[in-house]
């Protein structure tokens, strides 16, 4: 690429970072007609020995200042850390030494300077986990239950199934398949109801859509070039599928996203890739159509046994 081309390439964004620069500061009065409301938004409370602790974002257009906070409507004496004038976007620390009582619910109050309150529930008030080795033991110990030991005992399974059939072997897979997608519905629902202690200048529910899709669309493309091998043949270079080996890669980096708590979205989205995974290879390797009565009906009993053993968990 030589300068002039570059030259073009590049004027374009500056131009346009120039006009987003103008919008965001002199020009504001373009984008709001009227003086932009103030908006703090409380992303969650931290309850620690005899003090409440509530992390909150500036989530409004102008710079807010923080000029009280209360606890129940009461007002109660406070320390906003780092301070208490927070800029767009900005975050705080609002420390309030309160003897809190266990199981109880509370409703923690910030006020602004201009006389605007926003409040956070707290449905019962719980101690905040502290990280430590008791801690981390304990999660080990419930990863290897989770899994670790499923997988051992689904090995158990790999002599049955070299002995079945193939329609038997599709049936099997379309379970597969069922049981991953109510597991990707299930992480986009918990995602979206996560959005709900989001603040809205975020766009969570986008963000999580694109992640999604993003997500999917990596995985194909990283699928796409370990299922491919060069081989010699006849002294010419020629390219082979692997997509066995493909879809157990597939199948562990989407079941292992899928257990990141704070990635539901790229979870679900790793998932779903899954699933398109085992039915490509079902239509090319096994010669069995999505829409096979077989088929069909493994992916329904998946999904069926997914949601009984939720059924179980919940009741």
């Amino acid at each position: 690429m030589n300068t002039k081309s570059l030259v073009f390439a590049l004027l374009p964004l500056f131009i346009l970072g120039g006009v987003v620069y103008y919008l965001m500061g002199p020009g504001t009065s373009f984008l709001y007609t009227t003086q932009p409301l103030p908006s703090v938004t409380v992303e969650n409370a931290e309850f620690k020995q005899g003090q409440i602790i509530a992390h909150i974002r500036n989530t409004g257009q102008e710079t807010v200042t923080i000029a009280q906070a209360d606890i129940n409507d009461r007002p109660w004496e406070a320390v906003v850390k780092p301070t208490n004038i927070l800029p767009r976007l900005a975050t705080a620390d609002v420390i309030m030494k309160f003897p809190w009582m266990l199981g109880v619910p509370y409703e923690i109050g910030i006020t602004t300077s201009d006389g605007t309150r926003f409040s956070y529930e707290v449905e019962a008030a719980a101690p905040t986990p502290e990280p430590d080795m008791e801690q981390l033991s304990y999660f080990a110990l419930l990863g290897s239950y989770v899994g670790i030991v499923p997988v051992i005992i689904g090995l158990l399974w790999f002599p049955f199934m070299s002995r079945i059939n193939k329609q038997w072997y599709n049936f099997f897979l379309s379970l597969t398949a069922g049981l991953l997608v109510f597991l990707a519905i299930d992480a986009l629902k918990e995602s979206f109801e996560i959005t709900e202690s989001i603040a809205g200048a975020f766009r969570g529910e986008v963000l999580i859509v694109t992640a999604t899709i993003a997500t999917i669309l990596v995985l194909m493309m990283f699928s796409n070039r370990i299922t491919t091998k060069t081989v010699t043949a006849g002294g010419m270079e020629v390219k082979t599928k692997m997509y066995g080996l493909s879809l157990s890669y597939m199948v562990a980096v989407g079941i292992g996203l899928h257990n990141l708590g704070e990635g539901l979205a790229i979870g679900a989205g790793a998932i779903f890739q899954v699933v398109y995974s085992i039915f490509n290879w079902m239509n090319k390797e096994m010669e069995s159509k999505i829409t096979a009565p077989h088929n069909i009906a493994g992916f329904i009993v998946g999904i069926a046994i997914m949601y009984l053993t939720g059924l179980l968990v919940a009741g």
